[in-house]
């Protein structure tokens, strides 16, 4: 009888280590969700989508190529790899790093964001719609793209010669 408690003792423990686990990876729709702290490395490809909710924060790796980021937490990746897709932010975002964005780049800062960016943002074709906060520690270089400003955005200077949509405010230093 005690081997048989210990048998669905260690039955249970692996189960439950196991559903833990799976709770860091897609589910069948290629939906991550993280609802705590996470520090794991991600890949989001075409189809799929990184929600951080509310109470989630991630800070570990990301590289998207073709997906989807909703972040309603905090999003502070310590490497990200912007290779194609979409970022929306409605919580806290921080970049430790130069953003570029290409033509097949999209990066929201939607009502109640606030995003900063400790180095340039390079607008190649990609496009930056922001109705929150934005602070860019470096030059917003707008080459060609879309910029769109409904709120506020702070950077040392706006570049380039592509035109700006800015019904807000832009703080240059």
């Amino acid at each position: 009888m005690r081997c048989l408690k210990n048998f669905i003792f260690l039955l249970l423990l692996v189960s439950a280590k196991h559903i833990k686990g799976q709770s860091q990876v897609a589910n069948s729709t290629g939906t991550i969700n993280i609802i705590s702290a996470d520090s794991s490395v991600y890949n989001i490809a075409t189809g799929q989508i990184m929600i951080i909710q509310p109470n989630g924060s991630f800070s570990g790796t990301v590289n998207i190529n073709g997906g989807y980021i909703f972040n309603k937490g905090s999003f502070t990746p310590s490497v990200l790899t912007f290779a194609s897709g979409k970022i929306t932010n409605t919580g806290n975002l921080a970049l430790s790093s130069q953003v570029p964005l290409n033509s097949s780049n999209q990066l929201n800062n939607n009502t109640g964001g606030i995003m900063s960016i400790n180095g340039f943002l390079i607008l190649s074709g990609g496009k930056l719609y922001n109705a929150g906060t934005l602070t860019v520690s470096q030059d917003i270089q707008n080459n060609t793209g879309l910029l769109n400003n409904s709120h506020i955005i702070n950077c040392d200077h706006l570049t380039g010669n592509n035109p700006v949509v800015n019904t807000g405010t832009i703080n240059t230093n």
